[in-house]
Formats: C-alpha cells, structure tokens, sequence
C-alpha cells in the first residue's frame, strides 16, 4: 500500500427550507492505494494527530465530530481509500500516514505530497422548484451520487464530458442525497463541489413523515426543502387532511397495511404527477409483505429478504413503548442479522442529529412518533431517556423520532 496526502477545497450547498446554505472549507485528503483487500482491513487512519476511525460495513468514516462517506473506488488497477481532514492543510514536513488494522497491527506509510491543481465549471439549479442541476464544464467532471439507502451509503459514478449537462435531482425515497463534481483526472486533491438534498452523514433519516394527522420533521439540524414524505396508513388510513402536505412533497412512500391498500391507491390517483410508490407492512411473513410487524423474540424466517419493525409508527408516550424499546435494542445489539433487515437500525447506527447529545446518542426508532395530548408524559419519558447531562426542552418540536439515548437501555437491561 502507499499513501498521498492533497489540498482540497470543499464547496457544500445545502438546499433547506430556508434557502440554500453554503460553505466552503479547505483541508487535506489522505488517500491510501492498495488491494482492496488491504484496504478493508484499515479500522485507523493518523496523519498530523487527526485520526479518522472506519466502519467498512456503513462505508462511513468516523470523525471527532461529524461523519463521512469512506467508499472505495477504483484508479486503473488499484483501489482507493480516501479520507477528508477537516480544519488541517497538509504540511509538506509531515509525510507519515499511520494505520491500525483489524488484527492489531501498527504501521506507518511515508506519503507523497500531490499539488493543487486548478479547475473551473458552473454547477446551478435550473430555477425555483425545479429540481434539475445544470452544468457547464470546459474539462471532464466526475459526478458522484451520494446515497443512503437503510443503513449503508452508497455511490455511484459517472463521466460527464465537456458541455452542458441537466442533471435531474432523483433521490428515489433515500435517507441521504448528495450530488457531487469533481475534475476527473484529479483523485486526490483540487476541488469537490456538493449539492446535498437530503439527509446528513450520520444522521438517521432526512425524511418527513404524515402520521396521525400530523407533519412529523426530519431529525436533522436543518429541514430539506426537497420532500421526501413517509405517510403512514397503517395506524389510520390516508385522509382528505393530507392533501395540502401531498401538493408540496416531491415524492411520497406509502407505508400501508395490506387491508388499506385499495384506499391508498384510490387517494394517490389525484396526484398522478407525484412520484410515489406503497410499501406494504403487516404482520407474518407474506410474500406480499415488504415490512414484518415483529415482536422483539420472534424467530425470523432465514430466508426473508424484507426489512422487519418492532416498533413502526409506535408512540413513545405509551407506558409500554419504554419496554418494548429496551427489548428491541437487547435483540438487535445479540442478533446481527436481525440488525441488517430491522429498520431500528437505522436510528441505533445514527450518531447526529439536530440535538448534540453526543456520541453515545441515538435517535428514535421506525418513525415512531409522541402524542401532543400526552406532553406532561412525552417530556417525562425524554429525561428518562437523557443522559445526566442532557437538557431536554419541555417545547420540543414535533420530530419524526424523538431522541433517546441507547446507552440507558443498555444499562438496564444489564440489571436486569
């Protein structure tokens, strides 16, 4: 393996509910080349003290504060691990790059300094509403589709040549959506301008949510103006109350019980230029079933290939909500191929969200949601679930899960 060390220059533009958020941040990519293989054995990587932790299974990396895609790429016959050191510029003087592997071992890797290269090209929106990206380029881009779908992120690229390009903003029902540009004879280093839409690294879902006549928002720091909507018809079926909510989402993702289904589909044909799709969650293990409703001991069959739920759409002000989350976590922290299909997973293997509560916080369960008619009991659970530190607002707003920490759980299921 061999490492290389580049300036890079990051240009973020978030799309919020507020208007586009910009920022630009300077910092060094450390990229380690080798056999695939190799790479997926680094749990580590140190350069000039800042030291970014692997999760190979997410394809996340894990910084002090925030989280990043770590994905591997292919340059001719090697592959590619890249890291991004936010806040430091690399130092020609320091050209050691440690690694801590799987099985223990320590080793550093003297580094090369690769020089800034200089680059432009245009990346704007077509216009207001209209989600198409246009670009203009005088040289090849590399476009990179950042995606979250469950638990894992994902990306996918693309040559775009020299010209003029309209690229349609697609996110097709994901957790996290990012378009990236990039001069493509340049891996390591000059400049990477991000449009993101959806979601953040990290967090758990940048999605809506429509659930008992409510708007639920995203656990995000700030609201997308990009709409992905989760309605739930499994607890009530798709009334005319959200009609207003169906004519400013993007696209929708049904979530309805088998009984339910002809409703659902009767009230989506008003809307025939919504792009949306039903996802069906019920009880058992139906062939039509995308979603099991599961208890926390069932036996789940070998060969389901659906995702599972203990706690779909379940209110945390319920008495019963606060065991039956300590049985779901117990069951997902000893039975990993339950945490690949569950979608509890995505909230347990959330690190962020729009509260700092640290990095042993998770953050709610399934889009489960809290009664309003309940306040005096949702604000009691909250700092049930709190660290000893946390401050927990009595005027929380309404969240698509509301924060818990899995830490207390842990506990006491170890007393128990």
């Amino acid at each position: 393996m061999r490492a290389v060390i580049a300036p890079h220059l990051t240009d973020l533009t978030r799309y919020t509910g507020n208007g586009p958020d910009r920022h630009r941040s300077e910092e060094a990519t450390v990229s380690i080349i080798g056999r695939l293989e190799d790479l997926r054995q680094i749990e580590e990587i140190d350069y000039a003290d800042y030291h970014v932790c692997l999760d190979h299974a997410q394809q996340r990396a894990r910084h002090r504060h925030h989280h990043d895609p770590a994905i591997p790429f292919k340059l001719g016959n090697e592959d590619v691990l890249q890291v991004f050191l936010y806040g430091l510029k690399p130092d020609p003087e320091v050209l050691e790059v440690g690694l801590r592997m799987k099985d223990g071992r320590h080793f550093a890797l003297k580094g090369e300094i690769h020089p800034q290269q200089e680059v432009k090209f245009l990346s704007r929106m077509s216009g207001v509403d209209d989600w198409t990206m246009v670009v203009e380029t005088a040289t090849p881009l590399d476009l990179i589709i950042q995606s979250k779908v469950g638990t894992q992120e994902k990306e996918t690229q693309r040559l775009l040549p020299p010209g003029r390009h309209e690229l349609e903003v697609h996110p097709w029902f994901c957790e996290r959506y990012a378009l990236c540009l990039s001069p493509a004879d340049d891996p390591f280093g000059s400049l990477e301008v991000k449009h993101s839409f959806i979601g953040e690294v990290g967090a758990s879902s940048g999605r809506f949510l429509w659930s008992k006549n409510k708007l639920w928002l995203p656990p995000t720091r700030t609201l997308p103006s990009y709409i992905s909507l989760i309605v739930d018809c499994i607890t009530m079926t798709m009334n005319d109350a959200i009609a207003e909510v169906l004519r400013t989402a993007d696209e929708v993702d049904v979530i309805s019980s088998l009984a339910n289904v002809a409703q659902v589909q009767s009230a989506l044909s008003g809307f025939p230029s919504l792009r949306s799709r039903i996802t069906i969650a019920e009880e058992g293990f139906d062939e039509r079933v995308d979603i099991a409703l599961v208890e926390p001991a069932d036996d789940i069959p070998s060969d389901w290939t659906g995702k599972t739920s203990c706690l779909l759409f379940n209110d945390q002000a319920n008495p019963m909500f606060r065991s039956r989350l300590k049985d779901t976590l117990f069951r997902l922290e000893h039975d990993r191929k339950l945490s690949e299909k569950a979608l509890e997973s995505l909230w347990t293997t959330a690190e962020e969200n729009h509260q700092p509560e640290g990095r042993t916080a998770a953050y709610g369960i399934a889009w489960s949601t809290s009664s309003q008619t309940e306040q005096k009991g949702k604000v009691s659970l909250l700092r049930t679930m709190a660290m000893e530190t946390d401050e927990v607002k009595a005027d929380i707003r309404r969240y698509a899960a509301q924060p818990f920490n899995a830490d207390v759980y842990k506990r006491f299921s170890e007393k128990d």
